[in-house]
């Protein structure tokens, strides 16, 4: 980290230690991101230029470009014009097969602590991923068992749907966050909030920033409920990003803000009355 900080010229964000910015003036210059020993940078030439300078002080391993391992997901750069890579969980495909029905639990826990580093880079496996998490001892049966092989099957024959990463016209960018509730979806009859956040320009460009499935901690009654559950946790991280992201692009990015439900758009920008009381609170923030 005394590296990083202090030849590279690097600062830390207040929200994540991890993630350092060097930046020349209003420009960013590059974006490091640290995971124990290792890190994964990019920038421009002037910011490449910079760190091999300073590699030459210690001892270091090969510098890998292009394509490389980083927490498990693969980083690859992809060919053509504009420059743009793509990330792909494809060390954990490789590994993963399928369970025997006649497993035993210990053996579920293991496949599916494995299976959850398939969320890194795939969002269509969040809401299996979470389903299998919620399966206890108890709850344990070939129904599970046979959810979980569907979930590696679709995974392992949709191996090259990856997540591609490519630039954007900077001047139009904003954020659109998508939220939904599948009410009492999970095997113990609660519900499963999810988001999307989006970073898009004008053209209709967009990278995904973020993206969450789980289960809902709080009780939820109607399908309202869940719908502003998961609204209000979509905005909060939404706006995190958009406070980090404003600080590295130095300009204001506005936040669109999307739900699938009638009745949640009509309680928020109608003010009316909902007949929960639990969720007043909960809308009122919204608005």
């Amino acid at each position: 980290m005394l590296h990083i900080k202090k030849d590279l010229g690097m600062e830390s964000h207040t929200g994540d230690s991890a993630l350092f910015v060097k930046m020349d003036g209003c420009t960013p210059d590059g974006v490091l991101g640290a995971y124990m020993d290792d890190s994964c940078m990019g920038g421009n030439d002037k910011f490449q230029d910079l760190t091999l300078a300073t590699l030459d002080k210690f001892k270091y391993k090969p510098r890998v470009w292009e394509e490389f391992q980083f927490i498990g997901v693969s980083v690859r750069t992809l060919l053509g014009q504009p420059r743009s890579f793509a990330l792909c969980p494809n060390v954990y495909f490789d590994s993963r097969s399928r369970l025997l029905l006649s497993e035993i639990y210990e053996e579920f826990m293991r496949a599916r602590a494995a299976f959850v580093w398939m969320a890194h880079g795939r969002r269509n496996l969040c809401c299996s991923i979470n389903r299998a998490d919620q399966v206890t001892e108890a709850l344990s049966s070939e129904k599970q068992v046979k959810g979980m092989n569907k979930a590696i099957k679709h995974a392992k024959s949709t191996e090259e749907m990856v997540l591609s990463l490519k630039p954007l016209e900077r001047a139009s960018l904003h954020l659109r966050v998508f939220a939904d509730a599948p009410l009492h979806s999970s095997y113990d009859m609660s519900s499963q909030l999810g988001y999307t956040v989006l970073l898009c320009d004008a053209e209709d460009e967009c990278l995904v920033l973020t993206y969450s499935s789980r289960k809902a901690r709080r009780i939820v009654r109607s399908i309202m409920a869940g719908e502003v559950y998961a609204f209000a946790d979509a905005f909060d991280a939404a706006y995190i990003l958009k406070h980090y992201k404003e600080l590295v692009y130095n300009q204001l990015l506005h936040l669109v803000m999307l739900t699938d439900s009638k009745q949640t758009f009509h309680v928020i920008t109608r003010a009316t009355n909902t007949t929960e009381k639990r969720l007043i609170i909960d809308f009122a923030v919204a608005r």
